[in-house]
């Protein structure tokens, strides 16, 4: 708690606190798991392999979905193995699967490597879990489709954000983009209109 406290107003003193802890403590895997996620927090990523692998070390001293981002972490940035990090991902959602962060994770990685297919399956599958009536998964699902060059389906899902979400400026404003993308510039022109009636205010999903 003295941690979370600090952290937001002095990063170093929280880490200092961690240390501290750690020398009256070293198989205090929680402090090693939050030094590792401060030090990548501030961009000292090669510093955070360290405390990374000690808090894998005691991970049965830690709470079940810490220890599997740290085994993430593990396969993805310090083992470089994106098969493995992939089979970490799979395990850590059959293990925890209403966990809405994993597979937004895991969307992102699969994106981020070029596995689209497999992304959107993914998305399908958060869009299933978080309920065809919130607009998030919906939302995402845009994103990566247009990313993966499925301009049909990134055109389904932000008409479908616009739809439940009539009233927020970004609904509009990512549908008028596809729809530009796309060429279809009357319907394009329309969403803008409608961008442009709700005034200018910023608000996300």
């Amino acid at each position: 708690l003295e941690h979370a406290r600090l952290y937001e107003q002095n990063p170093a003193k929280a880490e200092t606190l961690l240390q501290q802890a750690l020398e009256l403590d070293p198989r205090f895997a929680t402090a090693w798991g939050r030094l590792a996620n401060s030090y990548i927090a501030s961009g000292n990523r090669e510093l955070a392999e360290e405390p990374a692998l000690m808090a894998l070390r005691f991970s049965d001293r830690l709470e079940p979905e810490d220890a599997w981002w740290l085994k993430i972490y593990k396969a993805s940035e310090i083992d470089r193995d994106f098969e493995r990090t992939k089979k970490v991902f799979e395990q850590f959602i059959a293990q925890f699967p209403k966990f809405v962060e994993v597979r937004e994770n895991f969307i992102n990685f699969l994106s981020a490597t070029g596995e689209y297919d497999l992304a959107i399956d993914v998305a399908h599958q958060l869009i299933e879990l978080l309920g065809d009536d919130n607009p998030s998964g919906h939302h995402t699902l845009g994103h990566l489709a247009q990313s993966a060059g499925m301009l049909e389906l990134s055109l389904k899902s932000f008409e479908k954000v616009a739809e439940l979400q009539p009233n927020e400026i970004k609904s509009w404003s990512y549908l008028a983009m596809i729809q530009q993308v796309m060429g279809l510039v009357e319907e394009s022109e329309e969403s803008l209109a409608r961008q442009e009636a709700l005034g200018s205010s910023e608000l996300g999903y």
